[in-house]
C-alpha cells in the first residue's frame, strides 16, 4: 500500500502536468493567433477538396503510357520507307546500347515505349529511381547521338521528359 507521502507526491505530479499543459497550449495558441484565419482556410479547404485531388489521381493513374504510340494492326502493313528506316534504327540503336548497357536499354524500353513512370522502372528492374533518372538521360542522350547520323531520324520525340 502506498503512504500518505507518496499519494501526495503523485496528487503533485498530476497538477503540475495539468499546469504545464495549460501553459504549453496557451503558448501554442498565442503563437498561432495571427495565423488562425490562414490555418482555419488551409484545414478547411483540404478537407473538402481532398475527394477531388483523389479522384484527379486515379485519372491521371489512367492516362498512362501517353508517350506510346499506338498504330492499329491494319494499318501496321503500311509503313511508308522512311518509318521503316526509322524503326529499324531505333531498334539497331537500342541493341548496341544493349551491348554495351543492358539496363540504361532495358530503362528507356520501359520508360519511352512501355510508358512507366520513373518508380514503376525503378520497383521493376529494383533499382533507385535516381539510378533509373540516371540511365534515362544518358539512353536518351546516347540514342539522339546515335540517331544524329542517320539524317531521317525524328529526334522530336526524344526530348520528351
Amino acid at each position: 500500500m502506498k503512504s500518505p507521502r507518496q499519494a501526495d507526491i503523485r496528487v503533485l505530479q498530476d497538477k503540475t502536468f495539468l499546469v504545464l499543459l495549460i501553459a504549453i497550449t496557451l503558448a501554442f495558441a498565442w503563437i498561432l493567433w495571427p495565423f488562425y484565419g490562414a490555418v482555419l482556410w488551409a484545414t478547411v479547404l483540404a478537407i473538402v477538396f481532398a475527394p477531388l485531388y483523389r479522384r484527379l489521381l486515379e485519372r491521371l493513374r489512367q492516362k498512362r503510357g501517353r508517350a506510346t504510340v499506338h498504330i492499329p494492326i491494319d494499318s501496321a502493313v503500311i509503313l511508308s520507307p522512311e518509318q521503316v528506316e526509322q524503326i529499324v534504327a531505333v531498334d539497331l540503336a537500342l541493341q548496341r546500347l544493349a551491348e554495351t548497357d543492358v539496363r540504361k536499354s532495358r530503362v528507356f524500353e520501359m520508360r519511352f515505349f512501355g510508358g512507366l513512370t520513373v518508380d514503376e522502372v525503378a520497383e521493376a528492374l529494383g533499382v533507385a529511381p535516381n539510378t533509373v533518372i540516371r540511365d534515362w538521360d544518358f539512353a536518351r542522350a546516347w540514342l539522339r547521338r546515335e540517331l544524329g547520323v542517320i539524317g531521317g531520324a525524328d529526334r522530336g520525340t526524344m526530348a520528351t521528359g
